[in-house]
C-alpha cells in the first residue's frame, strides 16, 4: 500500500551525468485499499493527483482535469489537439508512451508555441520516467537556502544606525548594568573600531581575514563584562567573515540574474512575468553598492532591552524600505524601457520580494522537448533505454518485448555505439518489462510526477529538471538533466 506524506525516498545517483533528487515537501500516493484504484496508469495517477490541488489545506485555485478517451495518436495527427489545448486554455498536458515517439515531437511543437507545460510519463515493468518541460523559465525562491545569516550593516553601519552605535558606547557602560542590553552588534563595531587603532589598520571598514585575527577582537569584547551575558556571547558567536556579505556568491541567485537579462535581450518574457525586472533591479542595487545586499524589513531576535530593539526595529526597517524604494526604480527602468507600463509593477511587490531574502531566488530551466524526443539521448542510463525503445516502436507505440523478448537484439543493435554506452544491460530489462505499467511503478512514479507538476504550476518550491527516472530494482529515484 502507498501511503506516504512527507515520504524522502532514497536513492542513488546513476551514471551519464545524473544528480540525486529528494522529493522534501508533500508527496503523497492513492491508498489503493480506500479508493479502489488498484488498476490505475501512471498518467491516470498523475492526474488524480494534480486533483488534489483542489484541497482547501493548498491554499490555491482548483485545477480541472480532463482525460482524453479519443485515440491520441489520431488526436494529435487530425490537429484536434492543438485546437483543443487552445480552447480549453490548458497549462498542463501529461503525455505518455501510448503516444507514439514522432506524434509525442509533433505535440511538443504545439506546447511549446502555446507556452504549455507538460510531462511525459513512460514506464516499462519496475523502471520509470517523469520528463517534465516548460518553455518559459520557473522563477522560485530556493528551499534551501545559500544565506543562512543576514546583514545588519555591523561593518559599515548606515548612518541612522551609526547615531545609534555612537551613542551606545560599551567602553563607557563598563561596570554599569546598562552593558548587558547593548545588542551584539553594537560590541562588534566598537570592538572592530578599538582593534583598527591597535594594530593601525588605516582602512575603517577592514575585517580580521582569519580566526586567529578574530581573537584579538573577541578579546576586546570579553574584557568589557566580569560575568558572561546574553549579550556578549552573541557577539562572540557572530565575530566571522560573514559581517561582510558585499562579495557573497550566492550560486542560484547569480544564474536566475542571467536568465532573467537573456529573456529580456530576447524580448522573451513571459506577459505579466514581473520577477526578471525585479532580479535586474537588485542586481543593479547590488552593483551601485559595492554587493551590498538590500536590507530585510525584518530584524533578527537578540538580547538587549526592550526599548533598544524597537527603536533598533524602526531604524532598520526605515533603511530597508528606502533600499527597497531603490531597486524597485532600477527595476522600473528596466521594465519601462522593455515597453511595459511602470503601474505593472507596484512598490508593494518589490518590498515584498525584498523582505523574504530576494537573494536566495533561482530560476529553473528545462531542456526542449521536442528536440530530445527526435533524437534520444545517449549516456543516460534507464532514461535512454526508455527513450529508445519508445523510439523503436514507431507509429505502432507498442513497446518491444510486449510481443517477443528478441526483439531486445533489434533494440540493440538499432542504437549506433550501444556497447560503449553500456547500454544493453538497461535495454535488456526495458524490453523485458514490455511497457507493463505495475501497479507499484505506476503509484510512485505518477505520485512523484504529479508532486512534481504541483511545483511548476505553483511555482512555489524547486521542480526536478528535465527527468525524473525511478529504478524499481535498486529502490532509486535520480534526477536527470539533458
Amino acid at each position: 500500500r502507498c501511503t506516504w506524506k512527507h515520504k524522502t525516498l532514497h536513492h542513488l545517483a546513476g551514471s551519464g551525468g545524473t544528480d540525486a533528487a529528494t522529493l522534501q515537501s508533500n508527496f503523497f500516493a492513492f491508498d489503493d485499499e480506500s479508493t479502489g484504484l488498484d488498476d490505475l496508469s501512471v498518467a491516470e495517477r498523475c492526474r488524480r493527483g494534480l486533483g488534489l490541488l483542489h484541497l482547501p489545506s493548498n491554499h490555491t485555485k482548483g485545477v480541472t482535469s480532463t482525460a482524453i478517451t479519443k485515440c491520441p495518436n489520431a488526436f494529435i495527427e487530425s490537429g484536434e489537439f492543438a485546437t483543443y489545448v487552445q480552447e480549453k486554455k490548458v497549462t498542463f498536458v501529461i503525455l505518455t508512451q501510448l503516444v507514439s515517439r514522432r506524434n509525442m515531437a509533433a505535440a511538443a511543437r504545439v506546447l511549446e508555441t502555446h507556452d504549455i507545460m507538460s510531462t511525459v510519463l513512460t514506464v516499462s515493468g519496475f523502471v520509470g520516467a517523469a520528463r517534465f518541460h516548460s518553455v518559459n523559465p520557473i522563477f522560485i525562491v530556493e528551499t534551501r537556502s545559500d544565506m543562512n545569516f543576514v546583514d545588519l550593516r555591523t561593518r559599515n553601519p548606515f548612518p541612522a544606525l551609526l547615531e545609534w552605535f555612537e551613542q551606545h558606547d560599551p567602553v563607557s557602560a563598563v561596570g554599569t548594568s546598562s552593558l548587558q542590553y547593548i545588542p551584539w552588534m553594537c560590541l562588534i563595531f566598537h570592538a572592530l573600531r578599538i582593534w583598527r587603532k591597535q594594530t593601525g589598520v588605516e582602512d575603517q571598514l577592514a575585517l580580521p581575514t582569519t580566526m586567529a585575527l578574530w581573537k584579538p577582537v573577541k578579546d576586546i569584547i570579553t574584557s568589557w563584562f566580569d560575568e558572561k551575558a546574553e549579550n556578549c556571547e552573541e557577539a562572540l558567536l557572530n565575530c566571522k567573515g560573514s559581517l561582510d556579505l558585499r562579495k557573497t556568491q550566492l550560486t542560484s541567485t547569480t544564474k536566475a540574474v542571467a536568465v532573467a537579462k537573456g529573456l529580456i535581450e530576447r524580448s522573451a518574457v513571459p506577459e505579466g512575468c514581473v520577477v526578471p525586472f525585479i532580479l535586474v533591479g537588485l542586481q543593479a542595487f547590488r552593483d551601485a553598492h559595492d554587493g551590498s545586499i538590500p536590507l530585510r524589513n525584518k530584524l533578527v531576535d537578540f538580547h538587549t532591552n526592550t526599548e533598544s530593539y524597537v527603536r533598533l526595529s524602526d531604524i532598520y526597517k526605515a533603511q530597508a524600505a528606502a533600499e527597497a524604494a531603490e531597486v524597485h526604480r532600477y527595476a522600473v527602468e528596466a521594465l519601462t524601457s522593455y515597453g511595459w507600463s511602470a503601474q505593472q509593477l507596484p512598490l508593494s511587490v518589490v518590498s515584498s520580494v525584498c523582505s523574504n531574502t530576494p537573494w536566495d531566488m533561482g530560476a529553473i530551466e528545462w531542456t526542449p522537448l521536442a528536440a530530445e524526443l527526435e533524437a534520444p539521448p545517449a549516456g543516460k542510463g534507464w532514461y535512454a533505454a526508455l527513450g529508445t525503445c519508445h523510439a523503436y516502436a514507431g507509429d505502432a507505440a507498442l513497446f518491444p518485448g510486449s510481443q517477443v523478448y528478441a526483439d531486445v537484439e533489434a533494440v540493440v543493435s538499432s542504437v549506433k555505439a550501444a556497447s560503449a554506452d553500456g547500454l544493453e544491460d538497461y535495454l535488456s530489462e526495458v524490453v523485458r518489462g514490455g511497457g507493463y505499467e505495475p501497479i507499484a511503478t505506476a503509484c510512485l512514479l505518477g505520485s512523484a510526477a504529479a508532486e512534481e507538476a504541483i511545483k511548476m504550476i505553483q511555482e512555489r518550491m524547486v521542480p526536478t529538471r528535465d527527468a525524473l527516472v525511478y529504478d524499481g530494482h535498486h529502490q532509486t529515484v535520480t534526477a536527470v538533466t539533458l
